[in-house]
Parts: structure tokens; C-alpha cells; sequence
């Protein structure tokens, strides 16, 4: 790595857009916290916020301002660019589906959202902590902003899927899978310690009840799996990373211990409530297991393995290219294996794999894998480097495992929720591989 990779770059010919950087910092990084709080449930608030530090940020890239970590970010955008108009000028023209008169450019480019992000991270990575808090507050929130309140709470409690007024059950169920991997990850680190105020403990054991409650009760099997995958994952590194540093003793062990015990039981009550889920689904397994795809019910899991099955030979047919941004809708509406309601309702393939793959071919998939294993190759690297504290990279490297997990069973990469969920660990990654603040002394190479 060069230093260039730790400092803050600038092309500008005099300190004019430095000083332009120094005065709108702080008023960008409270639009990103207000972003992250209010995204999802005042979304006009959220997009207010957005404008706020985008905009700035743009120009003064324009100037030169410019942090060399942004470097490899810029090569995806420039690659999600490029998928996207190739997918569209390849697009075949089939009877009921119109070419679209120009390519649209964003569903992909909104994936690096974060750059703009850490344009103001960069130098303040300990504004992460509150960009993160403020997305757990906007969550633990949306049960009475979008949602129904304390009656959807009681008709959770009572066994109802739920979802807070978010966009479905499997989206709120996400966020809030996401949430408890963090406050996981940063619960074990500091209880590995050895000394935590009390007030703190309590404060984050209460966040994770919360969001481990969340979880529970938007009924959500892949968001669940994810989860506990993600947990055990967390769970090797701390150990893995106490053994190495020969810090492996009693005080510090016991608390982990205990903490693993709270989670297992935490987690059989999760456990319980998917046996039920699973029971209720018996017939459909059993189908499965017997190869008779047209056999399934129409149950959850029935209509995912019918649109995957049927989907399938659409993309092998156009691996490189897919069939364009309508791809998805396409090979849903033309599916022989559901019903006409069925085919009005479900307009994807409920997996990101296979929806990027139907419309953007085989180079929109590795486009999101390469984002992923840069993601977490860059913060093992800045972990190593002693830049990211031990709970942020536990949270990065248990997220990306939950990340393409959860993506088999659902496009969550295709929405504006995963969009905005996989912007805000990404920026939280990079502010810390880049900690240095702009100066006036900052040389271009």
C-alpha cells in the first residue's frame, strides 16, 4: 500500500476547494447520519439528505479533491456502467416487451452511493459509529413511523408476520438481520476485553434483544439462516483472533461463554418458530426431494424453486448480455409453472443471482461478487494495518457471509432497501482504510 492510499489527494490549483472541504464537512456528515436515520421511514427526508452531501461532494470531485480510496470504487462504478449500457444495446426485441429508448444507468451506479459517503468519512472515521446508530434508531423506529405500533408488535408476539410498514416482511427482516450482526460483533469484542461499563452493556444487550426480537418477528428463513451463519462466523474470528494475540484466559473467556449462551437461547426460540414454518411447508420439501418441480405448492418456497427452475434456461440461453432491465418481469410473465394471479404478483426470480443474471447476464453477478470480496479483502487489509477496530471488521466479515447468503433467496440488490443498506457498511468499511483528513499540502499523482 502507498501513502497515497492514506492520505487525501487533490488536484485543485489552490486550497480554495480544500477550505470548501473543511467548511461543508460537518454539515455533510450529519446529512449522512440523518440519511441513514431517516432513509427508510421518511423517505422524503432521507432523499433531502442525500441531495445534501451528494451535490458537494460532486463538485468538489470535479475540483480535484479527490480521496485515493475512492480509486477502486470508481473502477466498479465505471464497471456497473458499462454492464448496464451493454445489456441495453444487446437487448433483443421480443413481441410485448419494448427496448427502452435510452439505458438506464442507476440501478447499478446506486450500488456506489457510498463513494460519495466516504468522500466525508474519509478523515472522521469515528463518525461511523453514529451514521450506523442512527440506521439501528430509524429501525427500532419504523414500528411506529411506517408501521402499525404496538398492535403489529402484539400481533408479532402472537405468532403474525409482520413487516413495520417497510417495503415486505423479507426487507424489514434484513435490516434488522444486519442490525444484530453488528451489535453482535460489537458486543463480543468489548466483553473480550474484559472491562465494560455497565451502562454500556446493558445499553447494546438491549439493542440486541431489540433487533434479535426483529428478526424473530418478520418470519424470514433465508434472513434467519443468514443470521445464524453470520454469528458463528463472528463468533470463529473472536476466538480465532483471542488465540492469536495469546489472549485467551479465563476473564476474558467466561464472558464469551455467557454471551454464546444468551445467543443459544436466543436462538432456539428462533428455532422454534422455524419448525413450525418448515412443518407448514412439509409438502413442498418433500416434492422437492422427489424432483417434481410442477408438483410444488405455491407456497413460499414452491415459488421460488418454480421461478428458478424455469428461469434458468432464459438466462443460459443469454449469459453474457441477459435480456435487459425487463429481464426479470420477462421470464416471470412467460413462466409456465405459475398461474396467471401468480404471474401479476411476482415480477423476479427472488434471488439476486438470477435476477442480476436474467438482466444483465453473468457480468452483472460477478460485478456484485467482486464488490463483496473487495469489501472484505480491503478491510481484512485494513484491519491488519490496526486502522479498524477488532468489531467493525468481525461486522464486515459476518455481513458479507449474511450478504450473499440472504441474496440467494431474494433480490435484495435489485431495491432501493438493499441498495441503501449495502451503501452504508460499505462506506463504514472504507472510512476506516482511509483515515487521513484533506490539508492543504495534499500532492496528485
Amino acid at each position: 500500500m502507498t501513502g497515497a492510499d492514506t492520505q487525501r489527494e487533490t488536484r485543485a490549483d489552490s486550497g480554495l476547494a480544500v477550505q470548501a472541504y473543511r467548511w461543508l464537512q460537518w454539515p455533510c456528515l450529519l446529512a449522512i447520519v440523518v440519511f441513514a436515520a431517516a432513509d427508510q421511514i421518511l423517505p422524503q427526508v432521507g432523499h433531502i439528505a442525500q441531495i445534501v452531501f451528494i451535490l458537494p461532494a460532486l463538485v468538489l470531485l470535479l475540483a480535484g479533491v479527490r480521496p485515493g480510496i475512492l480509486r477502486v470504487p470508481a473502477l466498479f462504478m465505471l464497471a456497473a456502467l458499462l454492464v448496464q449500457l451493454s445489456s441495453w444495446w444487446f437487448t433483443p426485441e421480443l413481441v410485448g416487451y419494448q427496448v427502452e429508448a435510452s439505458p438506464k444507468l442507476d440501478r447499478l451506479a446506486r450500488w456506489m452511493l457510498f463513494l460519495f459517503m466516504v468522500f466525508w468519512l474519509t478523515g472522521r472515521p469515528e463518525s461511523v459509529k453514529y451514521m450506523w446508530l442512527g440506521a439501528i434508531g430509524g429501525l427500532l423506529l419504523s414500528p411506529w413511523i411506517t408501521g402499525g405500533g404496538q398492535a403489529e408488535i402484539l400481533r408479532g408476539l402472537a405468532g403474525e408476520r409482520v413487516d413495520f410498514g417497510l417495503r415486505n416482511a423479507q426487507h424489514t427482516a434484513m435490516f434488522f438481520g444486519a442490525g444484530f450482526l453488528g451489535l453482535y460483533a460489537l458486543l463480543l469484542s468489548r466483553i473480550a476485553r474484559g472491562s465494560l461499563p455497565r451502562l454500556t452493556t446493558g445499553l447494546i444487550a438491549l439493542l440486541l434483544l431489540l433487533t434479535g426480537a426483529g428478526v424473530m418477528l418478520t418470519q424470514t428463513r433465508g434472513v434467519w439462516l443468514g443470521t445464524a451463519i453470520g454469528v458463528v462466523v463472528i463468533s470463529l474470528l473472536k476466538v480465532r483472533m483471542l488465540a492469536r494475540r495469546r489472549q485467551w484466559t479465563a476473564a476474558r473467556g467466561l464472558p464469551i461463554l455467557l454471551a454464546a449462551t444468551a445467543l443459544l437461547t436466543l436462538a432456539m426460540v428462533l428455532a422454534t418458530q422455524l419448525l413450525g414454518k418448515f412443518e407448514q411447508g412439509r409438502g413442498t420439501f418433500e416434492q422437492l426431494e422427489s424432483l417434481e418441480v410442477e408438483a410444488l405448492q405455491y407456497d413460499g418456497v414452491g415459488i421460488r424453486v418454480r421461478s428458478w427452475v424455469y428461469g434458468v434456461p432464459w438466462i443460459l440461453e443469454r449469459p453474457l448480455t441477459g435480456w435487459g432491465i425487463q429481464g426479470s418481469h420477462l421470464i416471470s410473465q412467460r413462466s409456465e409453472i405459475l398461474t396467471p394471479e401468480l404471474r401479476l404478483i411476482y415480477t423476479h426470480l427472488h434471488s439476486s443471482y438470477l435476477d442480476l443474471a436474467a438482466q444483465y447476464g453473468l457480468p452483472g453477478v460477478l460485478l456484485f461478487l467482486g464488490l463483496m470480496l473487495w469489501l472484505l479483502l480491503r478491510s481484512r487489509q485494513t484491519w491488519q494495518q490496526q486502522r479498524m477496530p477488532d468489531a467493525v471488521f468481525l461486522f464486515i466479515a459476518g455481513f458479507t457471509v449474511y450478504w450473499l447468503i440472504i441474496n440467494l433467496f431474494e433480490a435484495y440488490m435489485l431495491y432501493s432497501s438493499g441498495r441503501y443498506l449495502l451503501n452504508l457498511v460499505i462506506a463504514g468499511a472504507l472510512a476506516h482504510a482511509a483515515p487521513a483528513a484533506v490539508s492543504r499540502n495534499d500532492a496528485a499523482r
